[in-house]
Parts: C-alpha cells; sequence; structure tokens
C-alpha cells in the first residue's frame, strides 16, 4: 500500500516507479480524487466546527433560562 502522503511529494515519481514494474496508472485521476478527498475532509471538518458552535449555544441558552426561573423565584 502506497501512503497519499508520500504520493503527493512528486506524482510524475510515483508514476515512473509503477511503470518500472509494469503498471500503467492514470495519474490525474488519482490527482483528482485527492483533491476531492481533500474537498470532502474540509467541508467535514467546517460542518464540525458548525455543530460544536450550535450545540455550545443551546447550552448557553438553556443556561440563562435556568438563571432567568431562579431569579424569579428569589424575586416572589
Amino acid at each position: 500500500m502506497h501512503n497519499i502522503k508520500d504520493i503527493r511529494k512528486n506524482y510524475e515519481q510515483f508514476a515512473k516507479s509503477l511503470q518500472k514494474r509494469s503498471l500503467s496508472v492514470d495519474i490525474n485521476k488519482i490527482k483528482d480524487l485527492d483533491e476531492k478527498n481533500r474537498e470532502l475532509i474540509q467541508k467535514r471538518e467546517n460542518l464540525e466546527k458548525e455543530k460544536k458552535k450550535i450545540f455550545l449555544n443551546q447550552k448557553i441558552k438553556i443556561y440563562l433560562q435556568g438563571r432567568k426561573k431562579s431569579q424569579k423565584k428569589l424575586i416572589v
């Protein structure tokens, strides 16, 4: 198995080394798939950040609502 990080360093060298083993590979397809994969990873990370923000905001709202209720009890 080949490490994509190593392949990314020099796509052409990787293709040449495979040709020496009598293997043909579409290096452009590998590049395209790698770029798409990286884009999807970035989107997933951004969605995770957004999800954390939403949950944090919900927790803050719940906390503040609880404080308002307890303050009303003290005033009455």
